[in-house]
């Protein structure tokens, strides 16, 4: 077998390889056998990026074709040697996976969290530049990633973890609607499997923000009247000359419209 150095190419057996962390978790069984079948057939042609660790190749990049090579019985595959720190370890990854558009929404958002919450992070702008992607673009699936403080989205979450919503704008829209109006999200989570990104659009922007619920404790209508609604009183309330009885006639007709909304 070759030397191990760094930065070099050679080949090893699947199974001395040590696999653990890595951005994907949700695995296609069919996908996998048809890969272990393609490998068994013609070799693993690009070759897996791995580091070493305390005399042991870890893999990086190439979880899948390492084990798809030990399912097929393959005893020596292409490794790619390289100084990887611990660190950077999650960001290679994703970017090369996002290169490829080889993950699940569900994986890629988690591993956005993961890197964003991570050394070095904090910052929507410097993950979108580490990952060569904009920071809208980040912002998106860290909502669809969820989160401690990140409540609205729990519906589009579920969805995007049984895989019934593949798509970032189809998910982050649907977070932005449970957001203004539950009721209106679920309606759309039950009918998923015939929503397109498009309808969702319209949904979000028919759906009517919805009136926060009711204060325990009993508490007198007058406190939970919306501030529209006193300012309402008020104008109506008001004893205005001839001249000014228009504008005070448009003012409630404009907060007449203000409440409907």
């Amino acid at each position: 077998m070759a030397t191990k150095t760094k930065d070099t190419i050679t080949h090893v057996d699947p199974a001395t390889l040590v696999r653990n962390k890595q951005v994907r978790r949700d695995r296609n069984e069919g996908a996998d056998k048809e890969l272990a079948a393609s490998i068994k057939r013609s070799g693993v042609l690009m070759p897996v990026r791995v580091r070493m660790v305390s005399g042991k190749l870890h893999v990086i990049d190439g979880h899948r074709r390492t084990e798809a090579a030990i399912a097929a019985g393959v005893k020596s595959i292409p490794v790619y040697v390289s100084d990887t720190p611990d660190a950077e370890i999650t960001l290679q990854q994703l970017v090369m996976n996002i290169q490829r558009d080889d993950l699940s929404l569900a994986d890629t958002s988690r591993a956005v969290r993961e890197l964003h919450e991570g050394p070095g992070g904090g910052l929507a702008s410097y993950t979108a530049e580490r990952l060569g992607k904009s920071a809208g673009w980040v912002s998106k699936m860290l909502l669809v990633a969820g989160g401690e403080g990140v409540k609205p989205g729990e519906i589009a979450r579920k969805l995007v973890q049984t895989d019934k919503i593949g798509d970032l704008e189809s998910a982050y829209l649907l977070c932005k609607l449970e957001e203004k109006n539950p009721a209106a999200a679920k309606a759309v989570a039950d009918n998923i499997a015939n929503e397109t990104r498009a309808s969702i659009k319209r949904a979000l922007q028919n759906a009517k923000k919805a009136k926060p619920e009711a204060a325990d404790g009993g508490e007198e209508e007058q406190d939970a009247t919306p501030m529209w609604k006193w300012i309402a009183k008020v104008v109506k309330s008001a004893t205005v000359s001839a001249r000014d009885l228009p504008l005070q006639e448009q003012a409630i007709a404009m907060i007449a419209e203000q409440l409907a909304e």
